[in-house]
C-alpha cells in the first residue's frame, strides 16, 4: 500500500513541478523578449533632438505587456507600460539630453531583469482574483 501511495505522490509532485516550470519558462521567454526589444532600440542625438529607431518585425512593448498581464504577472507588466510611456515622452521634442535617455534605457533593462514572476501567474497560468472565491 505504501508503494502505491509513493507512486501517486511522485506523479502528483512531478505534475506540479512540470506545471510550474512550464509557466516559468513562458514568463522568462516573454521577459527576455522585452529585454531584447529594449536593447535593440537605437537612439542617437541629431542636433538638439534624440532620434529613436525601433526594431522592425518585433512585437510592440504593449503586446508583450498584455501577454504578461494575461499570464498573471502584473508587476512586470506595469513596469513595461511605464517604460513604454517614458519612451513615447522622449520621442517628443523635449529638453532631455542623450545621457538622460541612456541612463533611462540602462535603468529600464535593470528593472526588467530584476522583476520577479507572480506566484499565482506561475501556479494558475493566468490572472486569478481570489476575491471572487472569498464571497
Amino acid at each position: 500500500m505504501q508503494f502505491i501511495l509513493s507512486i501517486i505522490a511522485g506523479v502528483v509532485s512531478g505534475f506540479i513541478s512540470g506545471w510550474l516550470m512550464m509557466h516559468y519558462s513562458e514568463y522568462r521567454s516573454l521577459r527576455d523578449e522585452v529585454l531584447e526589444y529594449i536593447r535593440s532600440i537605437d537612439y542617437m542625438a541629431e542636433g538638439s533632438v534624440v532620434v529613436f529607431t525601433y526594431p522592425s518585425g518585433a512585437k510592440p512593448l504593449i503586446l508583450l505587456s498584455s501577454a504578461l498581464r494575461w499570464k498573471g504577472h502584473n508587476g512586470i507588466s506595469n513596469t513595461i507600460n511605464k517604460i513604454d510611456k517614458c519612451l513615447k515622452k522622449y520621442e517628443m521634442p523635449s529638453s532631455a539630453d542623450y545621457k538622460e535617455i541612456d541612463g533611462f534605457m540602462q535603468k529600464s533593462q535593470e528593472n526588467i531583469r530584476v522583476a520577479r514572476p507572480n506566484f499565482s501567474g506561475l501556479f494558475f497560468g493566468r490572472n486569478i482574483s481570489f476575491k471572487k472565491f472569498s464571497k
